[in-house]
């Protein structure tokens, strides 16, 4: 799953994978990530409280909110300024950050592609423009060129006054390149200058989860969560800050903590696609599978990704409907023909469907991933798909490589199981299948029983 990133005060640097993926207005994106993206300002914070308070309340947030104006009224606004002064780099680079904004919103990756071209039009008028230089990291990044994004960031000079941002920016790069040290390193210098920002919580959450460590993950979202409670932040930015702490207590099991927050988030948002698809898989944990088959149909209405039709086929599967699974089957197989040579950022949503549908070709797109970047979810999709095309030895390094970090994720586990019984290391695939099952027992409607019956007859 993707997480759909919020505005950032820092960079425009998404700090997940990019949001959503593009053929409708229910596609979901991630990021991680990310994915962070944009540029908007608010006011940094003093410092972290010592004291426990409540959540706030989401109602609260929403008429903070109020005024804001909707994501395609905002790039039209800006649209029509960059035709009026078309070498305006501050008004290109706020149509920039316009079009990072839509992105994010509406789930459209070309407007990824078009805020690409408004930094780089800036760039030409304007080639020491910090605000561009990072706008344009944050477009590239959200397309996936996470090298190139860091490079952007490197043959920069930064003023002063941007120390922050570009730390900020350079520790998004690192992170999202597998360079996870360096990545906590940046973090925590500018923690040390703005103690309490919610951005850096944010990512600090994630280092956190990455680590293995849920817990510290969900108390530093909560933290973020009250930082930004009385700030005027977009709606969907406002939604991110619940969708984050839904989705670690979800990892930690607290399946019916995780719900209320989407809840709330979409109750901030309703249209937030990270809170919607992640709602469904929720269900799935919570095994009430004809909730999620409703949830998940809801996000491919008028067309969807290529891995939520699977994910409803592998519902379908689980609750005995083989004709509707097979409808699923077709669908997903034509969204990932269009999307596999549209947009980088669908790539590691594609490998997840055509690992159940064509092993040889998500095993092409694995390595393709791994060409770019060398985090544990690149080892993970490689060692997977590798298995699933017998390669067992280079699968059973690459499944070590995406357990490094000790990160509790029920699929990782999963996967490292499978590869170390092919491999012959019955107790050890045990353990990693038992380890899977006890982070989360329906992690996946079809794998999971996949993994006890695996265990089982091991």
């Amino acid at each position: 799953m993707a997480l759909i990133t919020p505005t950032d005060p820092l960079t425009t640097t998404p700090t997940t994978p990019p949001a959503r993926r593009s053929m409708s207005n229910h596609r979901i994106a991630l990021g991680i990530a990310t994915a962070a993206v944009l540029v908007v300002l608010w006011s940094m914070l003093t410092g972290p409280n010592d004291q426990v308070e409540p959540l706030p309340e989401p109602a609260t947030m929403l008429t903070n909110s109020i005024g804001k104006p909707i994501a395609a009224d905002y790039l039209a606004y800006w649209a029509t300024r960059a035709v009026e002064t078309p070498e305006d780099v501050v008004v290109l680079t706020s149509l920039g950050n316009a079009q990072l904004t839509f992105a994010s919103e509406m789930g459209d990756l070309a407007a990824y592609e078009e805020a690409e071209e408004s930094f780089r039009t800036a760039l030409r008028h304007n080639p020491s423009s910090g605000a561009a230089t990072l706008g344009l990291a944050s477009a590239v990044s959200a397309q996936h060129g996470f090298v190139e994004a860091q490079q952007i960031i490197e043959n920069q000079t930064f003023r002063p006054s941007l120390l922050t941002a570009e730390l900020t920016a350079k520790g998004d790069a690192a992170l999202e390149l597998g360079e996870y040290q360096q990545a906590q390193n940046l973090f925590w210098q500018v923690s040390g200058f703005s103690p309490g920002e919610p951005a850096i919580d944010s990512r600090l959450a994630r280092m956190a989860y990455l680590n293995g460590d849920t817990p510290q993950a969900i108390e530093l979202s909560e933290q973020a969560l009250r930082a930004v409670a009385d700030l005027d932040l977009r709606p969907a930015d406002a939604a991110f800050y619940w969708f984050q702490l839904a989705n670690y207590q979800w990892r930690s099991g607290d399946t019916a903590a995780a719900l209320a927050n989407l809840d709330n988030a979409l109750a901030v948002f309703p249209g937030h696609l990270g809170s919607l698809e992640l709602y469904g898989h929720v269900l799935v944990s919570e095994g009430r599978l004809d909730e999620a088959i409703v949830a998940f149909e809801g996000l491919v209405v008028g067309g969807g990704a290529a891995d939520l039709h699977g994910e409803l086929e592998k519902l379908y599967t689980a609750t005995g409907q083989p004709a509707l699974a097979a409808e699923q089957d077709q669908l997903g197989r034509a969204a990932a023909a269009v999307q596999i040579d549209e947009f980088v950022a669908e790539r590691r949503h594609l490998i997840d469907f055509y690992a159940d549908h064509d092993p040889a070709v998500a095993l092409e797109l694995a390595q393709l991933d791994f060409a770019d970047r060398q985090d544990i979810y690149s080892h993970d999709a490689l060692a997977w798909t590798l298995y699933l095309n017998g390669e067992i030895d280079q699968a059973a390094e690459h499944a070590e490589q995406a357990l490094d970090l000790g990160t509790n994720e029920a699929k990782l586990w999963y996967h490292a199981g499978m590869i170390s019984l092919a491999y012959g290391a019955t107790e050890v695939g045990q353990e990693r299948l038992q380890t899977a099952l006890d982070i989360d027992p329906n992690f996946d409607a079809i794998h999971a029983t996949k993994a006890r019956e695996a265990l089982a007859s091991s």
